[in-house]
């Protein structure tokens, strides 16, 4: 049996990389054309052409990518599918696609005079998977923004994931979309990485006040809150729109905020819950450096840092306590302007084994890292390399690595693991008493509404809900070791 199971294993995993799975290959970049005006403003599509490339072709069309936010989606073959900036849904003929107002609340003049004109300016916050079971359906995972008069000023108070129906037979549409985490989530950078059977898929986002990580995922029954999990030994973490990254073998996660530090996160694809935490204090002059951006090499054995005015490499092949003794300042800005300053800002692997950079201003140009798996100047890093047909205005879609394979080793202990990370309701839908179960010793038990209001808090497992009006709540159960689990209870009398 056992080897039965391993030979199936491997045969998913040669399926997988046998079909290339060119989901990256388009890049969408621009601000909104002036017909007949090619000279410097209008879209940009950027095509890979399967691994090639790249080759830039200038577009007219009415979405606009004028914040940091671009995310797009292209069928196996790398025709395109869809282009998403936060807030419009469109087409690859550059028209709305149907349901798209159900992408966002619009329920704020915040959102209605400026990020969806523009589009959002939450980078590298949203990513399409394809459904791993349905051909013509894509699910478009996406925070928002919510614009406040006081601090924090933004915020994306929760976290979803919406449904687009699409085929050769049948017109794209958006069919639905759902509150998937209902927290206060950064508003900058998500993670997604195959399961370890290599056709389901984890999708990570991180809460923005504390050190809570939430964990979809998305299989034969849909997207689902998986669990969440607190981990580190940070107790509040303000994350000021730094980026997230997972490495293309999908077992580290990186971090960095300039104000707080760099953190290191093993992560297990089978069970979808981190690991090992390694955590080095901030070493940079976190004032004139407002955000910053982390990317790992194609190899997984080198992580850059982008600051401001420098690019940093560090080694991760050594022990973690080591790491900053390795660093290399690989790139220190030339002096650029196109014509604002062209800083160093975002960064993305390529299809074609490279790491594209944007600018923090608007430019017609990208730094690229040419040889990201070498050490030091090896990697001959190049400013303004890439020149796009139209102006970028700081953007740089985040693509997960869509050709990875599945990992046997780590199907072994799935099945026990994945019994003892659930949450169990016991009735439910209930009525005035609910019993709470889990294969883990749960310490505290949380209930929130549909909005991410705390309704009750309680040692207790067997709680007396009569008092809470019919509908529908979450429940968290914190576990001894930290782990957050999450399921939903219905209340029906």
């Amino acid at each position: 049996m056992k080897k039965s199971l391993l030979f199936l294993i491997f045969l998913l995993s040669m399926a997988t990389q046998s079909h290339a799975q060119y989901h990256d290959n388009v890049w969408t970049f621009g601000y909104t054309c002036i017909p007949g005006d090619s000279s410097r403003f209008g879209g940009t599509n950027l095509y890979f052409d399967n691994g090639e490339g790249p080759r830039g072709e200038y577009v007219c069309r009415d979405i606009r990518f004028q914040g940091n936010h671009t995310a797009s989606i292209s069928d196996e073959d790398g025709n395109l599918l869809f282009m998403f900036n936060g807030c419009t849904l469109n087409d690859a003929n550059n028209e709305i696609v149907e349901g798209n107002e159900l992408l966002i609340d619009n329920d704020s003049s915040f959102e209605e005079t400026w990020w969806c004109i523009d589009g959002y300016n939450n980078p590298q916050n949203s990513v399409f998977i394809t459904d791993p079971y349905n051909d013509n359906r894509i699910y478009l995972l996406h925070g928002d923004i919510i614009g406040l008069n006081e601090e924090p000023y933004l915020l994306s108070d929760s976290f979803y994931v919406s449904t687009i129906s699409y085929g050769p037979d049948i017109s794209s549409r958006v069919e639905e979309r759902q509150i998937i985490v209902p927290d206060t989530v950064s508003i900058a950078g998500i993670s997604a990485v195959k399961h370890a059977n290599g056709q389901d898929w984890w999708v990570i986002t991180k809460n923005q006040n504390d050190n809570i990580y939430h964990i979809i995922l998305i299989d034969e029954s849909g997207p689902h809150l998986e669990h969440s999990q607190e981990i580190g030994m940070l107790e509040y973490i303000t994350s000021n729109g730094n980026t997230t990254k997972i490495n293309r073998q999908g077992d580290l996660f990186a971090t960095f905020d300039p104000f707080i530090g760099l953190e290191l996160l093993s992560f297990d694809r089978g069970t979808g819950l981190f690991e090992e935490y390694h955590f080095e204090p901030s070493w940079v002059n976190a004032s004139s450096e407002i955000t910053a951006d982390v990317e790992f090499s194609p190899s997984g054995d080198f992580l850059y840092i982008a600051l401001t005015n420098e690019l940093i490499q560090l080694n991760l092949t050594g022990p973690k306590t080591e790491i900053l003794e390795s660093m290399n300042i690989v790139g220190i800005y030339d002096g650029f302007f196109d014509p604002f300053p062209t800083n160093f800002h975002q960064m993305q692997n390529t299809p074609n084994g490279k790491i594209y950079m944007s600018m923090r201003n608007s430019s017609k140009f990208l730094h690229v890292i040419q040889s990201p798996n070498e050490e030091g100047e090896a990697c001959d890093f190049r400013q303004h390399d890439v020149e796009l047909p139209t102006v970028n205005a700081r953007a740089m879609p985040y693509f997960p690595n869509y050709r990875l394979g599945a990992d046997s080793k780590l199907l072994a202990n799935e099945d026990l693991s994945y019994v003892n990370n659930q949450l169990k309701l016991y009735p439910n839908p209930a009525n005035d008493i609910v019993v709470v179960k889990s294969g883990q010793l749960i310490s505290m038990v949380y209930i929130y509404d549909m909005n991410g209001r705390e309704i009750m808090v309680t040692h207790d497992l067997k709680i007396d809900i009569s008092g809470l009006d019919t509908g529908v709540y979450f429940v968290r159960g914190i576990t001894k070791r930290g782990v957050v689990l999450v399921e939903k209870l219905v209340i029906a009398r």
